[in-house]
């Protein structure tokens, strides 16, 4: 069917490579196209960056680097020169790359600001050197450039002759069901979810490297010391997993990571537990793959009602609640039964807030992953949260819609007010 076909480019289209946190990553590249169009070293750099965009930089580690932070991701772009690799340019950050970025973090040659602009996802860069100046703006999308100049002068955008990766924002799911994602996971061909088969196998290198390495606040190791066998045990197994990748990738793993949605994190939550779950079920890998291919469709869709970058947390909620109807589906459960997996995430974890991308995201996954399997195992179960329990509706999609609402309307002030605590406006 036509709309199967859709689905299948969407997948491909939102899941794309990034190494380390996305937001640093766009900064990164954000320079590293503008120190390109300067064409000569760059000697000052100012960034305004939208408060969604801040708030995710300030306290992730940076890969390949012992830094972390925007300056640290700015002062890294501006050394990287292939621009064709997008979010996963820090994959070229050699030692040389490290001094000089360090150097030009210690001379302060990197102003940061926030951009005053309705754009959750807005990053804006000047760079400055021997007389000349360039600017590249970044909007709606972590790598969709928008304008490029040098010297008040307009230059052609990267990647504008071929087409950017970035068209899934053309990609409108809001008018499919639920139902209909679980018909496409019941006869998608395992073959062609190339991308999803790389999320599972990346999520998984990343998540054994938390379980061996020393990264961020180690709640994946912990939690592992911790697991008890027993009625809970997948549940306690699932949020063990999912933090260690989490615990790796926040504190600048140097493994790539598929992102989803523009975000790595989420793509942990909606294919790691999945993935997990799937070994204590009937399921081949085939139907696994097909399910996380579900539990990522979902997550895209949630998404397009809570907005990529969000005061609620995407791995948190919309992750969740896609790798619940994963689980629910992998394990034999009907279309109701995977739309009150749905319900039963939106009620339970609705309150929770994105407040910056960090180390502490590992909590935050830790928590989304153990209420996935609990709401799978409930709704599997015959147990659904009803029209009674606050934002949830009789529909699963009416829910998600309510969740939309939540953000937008309900959240609008949000942001700001996290990012001023995390700035220590309120001491």
């Amino acid at each position: 069917m036509k709309r199967y076909e859709e689905l299948y480019d969407v997948l491909n289209k939102e899941l794309q490579p990034a190494l380390g946190c996305t937001e640093p990553a766009a900064v990164t590249y954000a320079c590293a196209v503008a120190a390109k169009a300067l064409g000569v070293p760059a000697e000052k750099v100012e960034i305004a960056a939208s408060k969604n965009i801040l708030k995710n930089v300030m306290g992730v580690g940076i890969p390949n680097t012992d830094s972390y932070g925007i300056t640290a991701a700015a002062a890294m772009g501006v050394q990287l020169t292939d621009i064709d690799k997008k979010l996963m340019i820090l994959n070229d950050a050699t030692p040389d790359v490290c001094k000089k970025a360090g150097l030009m973090m210690r001379q302060n040659r990197i102003e940061v600001c926030e951009a005053k602009h309705s754009s959750r996802i807005h990053i804006e860069v000047i760079c400055r050197g021997g007389g000349h100046e360039s600017k590249v703006i970044v909007d709606g999308l972590h790598t969709n450039i928008v304008s490029v100049m040098r010297d008040g002068a307009e230059l052609k955008v990267p990647g504008q002759e071929k087409g950017s990766a970035d068209e899934s924002v053309k990609t409108d799911l809001r008018g499919y069901t639920i139902q209909d994602f679980c018909e496409f996971a019941s006869v998608a061909d395992a073959r062609r979810l190339a991308s999803t088969r790389k999320a599972v196998e990346l999520s998984k290198k990343l998540s054994d490297e938390g379980l061996k390495g020393k990264y961020g606040l180690g709640v994946g190791k912990a939690l592992k010391e911790m697991a008890v066998q027993g009625e809970h045990g997948l549940v306690n197994e699932v949020k063990y997993i999912t933090a260690a990748a989490a615990d790796a990738r926040m504190a600048g793993c140097e493994l790539p990571m598929m992102s989803l949605c523009g975000s790595g994190n989420q793509c942990i939550e909606a294919t790691l537990p999945v993935a997990a779950a799937a070994v204590r079920s009937d399921a081949s890998e085939e139907k696994m793959i097909c399910a996380a291919a579900l539990s990522q469709l979902i997550t895209v869709y949630t998404k397009q009602y809570t907005g990529r970058l969000s005061p609620i947390c995407g791995c948190g909620l919309a992750a969740a609640i896609g790798a619940a109807a994963g689980i629910t589906w992998m394990n034999h459960g009907t279309v109701p039964m995977v739309e009150a997996a749905i319900k039963n995430v939106a009620a339970d974890l609705s309150g929770m807030i994105c407040d910056g991308a960090k180390p502490g995201c590992s909590l935050k996954l830790a928590t989304a992953a153990g209420t996935a399997v609990q709401s799978a195992m409930l709704a599997l179960k015959g147990i659904s949260a009803t029209d009674r329990d606050g934002i949830v509706e009789q529909s699963a999609e009416k829910t998600i819609q309510n969740l939309g609402i939540l953000d937008k309307d309900g959240m609008n002030c949000t942001d700001q007010v996290i990012l001023d605590l995390m700035l220590g406006q309120y001491a």
